[in-house]
């Protein structure tokens, strides 16, 4: 198996080195270092990241209580699967907080709201760089305009809460193209100061991220059916 920590790449301190560990884990399950289904060995962690056995289980118990990780019987850790339904939740979820995140932008002055505009602009600037980016670049670059508009409301909190739903609705899309496109469609609304119009073109944008995430998804599970037929011929 690939060494992810190699040229101490993750340094470990003395203190609090289960939450430590569990940052680094969570932060490759959001990027997409560990995929669905990747087994998640306690003693390889534990020797890549220079500490306990224990500080790295008590990480993964975390994890599977943020149902990010499951533990099967004999077997170990591995990244949850996660079924439709739970997609689905997670999306619907996650499409209420945008919604009222962009309903408590209606309180910023103009001056915050010119600040958040070419917080975008550069945003912008990057993610057109980097359309035919990587999955795990794509994944930074398309939660970086959310947080933005999270940032702007100083509602830090919900960058984490959408991150953790955002790590359950995980779902290859890989459209980064697609994506910077309806942001930029949401960001004119944002110029014209059309917060009702910006709610819109959220909800178009997450509803063409759920209906796409539920074709693949699909795809998915019908591969995964066939190469499972494909064994037992």
């Amino acid at each position: 198996m690939e060494n992810r920590f190699e040229n101490n790449a993750y340094p470990l301190k003395k203190m609090n080195k289960a939450n430590m560990v569990y940052d680094i884990l969570y932060e490759g399950i959001i990027s997409g270092t560990w995929k669905p289904g990747d087994r998640l060995n306690d003693e390889e962690l534990s020797r890549q990241f220079g500490t306990s056995r224990n500080s790295v289980r008590e990480a993964l118990s975390n994890l599977v209580r943020n149902h990010l990780v499951e533990k099967e019987h004999w077997k170990g850790y591995r990244v949850r699967s996660p079924q439709w339904k739970e997609i689905e939740e997670a999306i619907d979820i996650r499409k209420c907080l945008e919604l009222y995140t962009i309903d408590k932008m209606r309180n910023l002055s103009d001056d915050k709201i010119d600040e958040v505009i070419k917080l975008l602009e550069n945003h912008f600037q990057e993610a057109e760089e980097k359309v035919n980016t990587n999955q795990n670049e794509y994944k930074k670059i398309d939660m970086m305009f959310h947080q933005i508009i999270y940032n702007s409301v100083s509602e830090f909190w919900l960058t984490d809460i959408v991150e953790n739903l955002h790590a359950v609705a995980d779902i290859q899309t890989n459209r980064l193209s697609v994506s910077v496109y309806q942001h930029k469609e949401i960001y004119k609304k944002l110029l014209d100061r059309d917060f009702d119009g910006m709610k819109n073109k959220m909800q178009e944008h997450i509803e063409s991220f759920k209906n796409r995430a539920q074709k693949i998804y699909q795809s998915n599970l019908q591969t995964s059916k066939d190469e499972t037929m494909e064994k037992k011929a």
